[in-house]
């Protein structure tokens, strides 16, 4: 699994962007997520695994929890130079996460042309700043919309995610990987 920051600041009309940096691929893997999917208040982390699909598809089915993880089926839609563009099935109107560029390390195969991801929602954290989930936008004293900084990666900024990090369901915590 994988441990992503919610960036307040990269909202966009209809989705909220979580992000964190694979240093392995030198580049961000950034998730999408449409606003009305995502329970309130907004996580500051979520938690997301990305592994080789299997069985059938997962099935629709009405929502009745926003705080019931994601479990989504992408299919390989175009390579990039650090990473692979993927895109769910089924009517994009109703797709649970947005196009996902995913880097190459966090594959579970190079040649992979589907992948399986989950998306749990972390409620207890807290970002770099002691900050947890908000509501959505932050207003100053006097109304006005206030400007939140970007949140820092979990651990030390810039480490990143490493590969192999993914194998046999290791979570990754800031700097360290618990089985």
């Amino acid at each position: 699994m994988i441990e992503m920051h919610l960036m307040p600041s990269k909202e966009t009309d209809r989705k909220l962007r979580w992000a964190t940096y694979v240093e392995e691929d030198e580049t961000e893997f950034k998730l999408y997520i449409p606003k009305w999917r995502v329970p309130r208040p907004w996580p500051a982390v979520i938690r997301v695994s990305v592994r080789e699909a299997s069985g059938p598809l997962p099935p629709a089915r009405p929502l009745r929890d926003l705080r019931a993880p994601i479990r989504v089926r992408v299919k390989r839609v175009a390579e990039m130079v650090h990473s692979v563009r993927f895109a769910p099935h089924g009517n994009p109107e109703t797709w649970e996460i947005g196009e996902p560029y995913i880097p190459y390390s966090l594959l579970p195969s190079e040649d992979a042309a589907e992948v399986d991801i989950t998306v749990e929602w972390d409620f207890a954290s807290k970002d770099s700043r002691g900050w947890g989930g908000h509501g959505g936008d932050l207003e100053d004293a006097d109304g006005g919309p206030k400007e939140r900084p970007a949140v820092e990666w979990l651990g030390v900024a810039g480490q990143g995610v490493r590969r192999g990090a993914l194998e046999d369901g290791i979570e990754i915590t800031g700097n360290e990987a618990v089985a």
